[in-house]
């Protein structure tokens, strides 16, 4: 999907906080959100921000969050770049 230059693309596994960008409907449970939530949803609706979802398969991030094997690992190393270590 391409987007407009100067957009950046925040790239997430969570479904849930993906929906809480585009959704302005209060609920109970995210009253305690801060400020920089309301910060963050309106520069997606802005078009600064565009948010998109990663499956957790996928994610790189999870090598440096989780603990993985040896298998998991090398597939993250793979997703960003890094070859024969």
């Amino acid at each position: 999907m391409e987007f407009p230059r100067g957009t950046t693309v925040v790239f997430s596994d969570s479904q849930s906080a993906i929906h809480l960008t585009k959704n302005d409907v209060y609920h109970s449970k995210t009253k305690h959100i801060s400020v920089n939530y309301y910060y963050i949803r309106d520069t997606v609706v802005a078009g600064e921000i565009a948010m998109r979802k990663v499956h957790t398969s996928e994610n790189p991030a999870d090598m440096l969050t989780k603990p993985l094997s040896i298998a998991k690992f090398e597939h993250c190393l793979d997703l960003i770049g890094i070859h024969n270590i």
